[in-house]
């Protein structure tokens, strides 16, 4: 039986994955390369904050090793907690390291190379939806509200990110807005099987009604207040 692909064809399908591989490792080498600090000592970047997929980049003052993979990178660096990924020297001096999975949000690492030490936290993205959602009218006593996250996320922590407001309706009540704090409200995961929902929060005591509620909860770090967002229904 004739091959489906004619040899020529595969040739050239082989020759044009090899350029992308070489082109993506070409182009993170450059993004590295950028980065690097005008400094005789070793570099660790990003040292604070780290996104999604960012990836974590020692810069050493001297020849370390030889681009391509790294399978023994306990030898020049330390990450702590682990994280699963894959180090890679783009060059002999610059060895990056790559998540195979998102960094945990709200979470701590510390990347230590030689003297030099990174501590970094990881970024909380906003609610890609909320029930009810900010500025909804009308609604019975609000005894819950769930939050809807891209990734799972420790109710511990996002307690601590938490920023729930209770006002008044304009037009309909007056007085002071109610900030609550951790005593109002307990946090807990919502199970898989309901629509994906993982962090849920539950108020301690219902919301006295005619109200509308805000809820900020975004991009911060574990130790700052988070901004105020405003989910909308999707």
């Amino acid at each position: 039986m004739s091959p489906l692909i004619p040899r020529p064809l595969r040739w050239a399908l082989l020759l044009i994955a090899l350029l992308g591989a070489a082109a993506l490792a070409r182009d993170a080498l450059y993004d590295a390369l950028w980065q690097r600090p005008p400094t005789g000592g070793t570099v660790v970047v990003p040292d604070t904050w780290l996104r999604r997929w960012d990836p974590v980049t020692v810069f050493f003052p001297s020849d370390r090793g030889t681009p391509g993979p790294e399978d023994r990178p306990e030898r020049f660096v330390r990450l702590t907690p682990e994280q699963p990924g894959a180090f890679t020297w783009l060059d002999a001096r610059t060895l990056q390291f790559r998540p195979a999975e998102p960094w945990p949000p709200l979470g701590r690492f510390e990347v230590t190379a030689g003297d030099t030490t990174a501590h970094l936290a990881t970024l909380l993205a906003p609610p890609t939806g909320s029930s009810p959602y900010d500025g909804e009218t009308e609604l019975a006593p609000v005894e819950s509200l769930r939050l809807t996250f891209t990734d799972p996320l420790a109710p511990a922590a996002l307690g601590r990110m938490l920023h729930i407001e209770l006002r008044p309706l304009p037009g309909v009540g007056a007085g002071p807005v109610r900030v609550l704090d951790a005593a109002d409200y307990v946090v807990k995961p919502v199970p898989r099987g309901q629509a994906g929902v993982r962090p849920a929060t539950t108020s301690a005591s219902p919301a006295p009604s005619p109200t509308a509620r805000g809820c900020g909860c975004g991009s911060a770090s574990p130790t700052t207040p988070a901004p105020r967002r405003r989910p909308r229904p999707p």
